[in-house]
C-alpha cells in the first residue's frame, strides 16, 4: 500500500497494526512490519498494544529502533489492573505533537494550581500535560503500581510461562477431543488458545456458545473465518478463543471439551432444523403472495 501510494504522489500519514490481534489473537511481526514503514519513511507508526501489556514482554526500546512511534496498550485485560488503566507511549520525537483531549490544571500552567511542585520535579514537559486531565478517576491508573507488585511477587517468568503453556496445551488438547483443528502456531500463541468447533453452520455456533453460558455456565469468545479457499472451503468455519490465566486450569479446558462435545450434535440438528423450517415458510409465502 506504501509502495502503491508514493507510486501516484501520495505518501502514507501514518500505519497502525495490533501487536497482538483480537480474533484470532495471533501475536503478530511488529518489528518486521515497522521496518518496512521506518525504511519507506512513513511518519507515524502506531502499534496498537491492548492485548499485549501483560501477555509478553515489551521492549520498547527495539521497538523504537524498529520504527515504531507510539504505542497503546490496556492494563486492565492482562496485567491484572482495573478497566480504565491504560498507557501511552510516545517516541521524544513524537511527544510535541501528542496532548491531552482535556486541558488540565497542570498544562494551564495556572498561578493557582495548588500542586506541589516537587510533586512535578523532574517531568518532562510531555508527562506534566497528562498529570491532571479534567475530573476524571485516577484510580485505576493509580492500582497500576499494585497490579505490578503482585506480578513481581509471583514472578514474570512464572505468570507468563504458566498461561503460554497451558493455552498451547488447551488448543492442542480442545482439537484433538473434537477431531478438528488449531489456528495459531505456538510460536504466535501468547494467553489466547484457538480450537475450531464441531459445528457447521452460523446458527449451531451461536447456539452452542449460548447454551454453554446458560446450561455449562462457560463463557468462551467465539468468532467466525470466512471460507480459506487455498484449502477448498465453501462455507464460514466456527472457533472459540478461551484464554489462560493463573486461575484457569486444565480441568476447565476439559469442562469445555466435554460440554462442547455433549451439545455441538444437538445445536447442529437444531439450526438444519431451523434453517428447513425456515426456507419452507419463504416458499410457501412466496406462492401465497403469486
Amino acid at each position: 500500500l506504501c509502495d502503491a501510494a508514493a507510486a501516484e504522489g501520495r505518501r502514507v500519514a501514518m500505519v497502525t497494526f495490533d501487536y497482538i490481534a483480537s480474533c484470532p489473537g495471533a501475536i503478530m511481526p511488529v518489528r518486521e512490519m515497522a521496518r518496512v514503514c521506518k525504511k519507506r519513511n512513513v511518519p507515524t507508526v502506531l502499534a496498537d498494544a491492548a492485548h499485549a501489556l501483560g501477555q509478553v514482554r515489551l521492549d520498547l526500546r527495539s521497538l523504537e529502533a524498529a520504527g515504531v512511534t507510539h504505542l497503546m496498550a490496556d492494563a486492565h485485560k492482562w496485567l491484572y489492573s482495573p478497566k480504565g488503566s491504560a498507557m501511552l507511549w510516545v517516541t521524544r520525537e513524537a511527544q510535541d505533537f501528542i496532548h491531552p483531549s482535556v486541558v488540565g490544571a497542570v498544562c494551564s500552567n495556572s498561578r493557582t494550581t495548588n500542586f506541589d511542585p516537587a510533586a512535578l520535579a523532574n517531568l518532562s514537559e510531555y508527562e506534566r500535560r497528562f498529570q491532571y486531565t479534567g475530573t476524571r478517576d485516577y484510580t485505576p491508573s493509580v492500582a497500576v503500581a499494585d497490579a505490578l507488585r503482585w506480578r513481581e511477587k509471583v514472578g514474570e517468568s512464572v505468570i507468563l510461562g504458566y498461561n503460554h503453556n497451558l493455552a498451547v496445551w488447551g488448543q492442542e488438547f480442545l482439537a484433538t477431543e473434537w477431531n478438528t483443528e488449531t489456528l495459531v502456531p505456538a510460536e504466535c500463541t501468547a494467553f489466547m488458545a484457538h480450537a475450531r468447533v464441531p459445528v457447521s453452520t452460523p446458527g449451531a455456533a451461536a447456539l452452542l456458545n449460548r447454551r454453554l453460558r446458560e446450561e455449562s455456565k462457560t463463557h468462551v469468545m467465539a468468532f467466525e473465518l470466512p471460507p480459506r479457499v487455498h484449502l477448498g472451503e465453501t462455507e464460514p468455519t466456527h472457533w472459540v478463543r478461551p484464554c489462560a490465566q493463573l486461575f484457569v486450569s486444565r480441568e476447565d479446558f476439559k469442562h469445555l471439551a466435554a460440554a462442547t462435545k455433549e451439545l455441538a450434535s444437538e445445536c447442529d440438528a437444531a439450526a438444519r432444523a431451523a434453517c428447513a423450517w425456515l426456507a419452507r415458510t419463504r416458499a410457501r409465502l412466496t406462492r401465497e403472495r403469486a
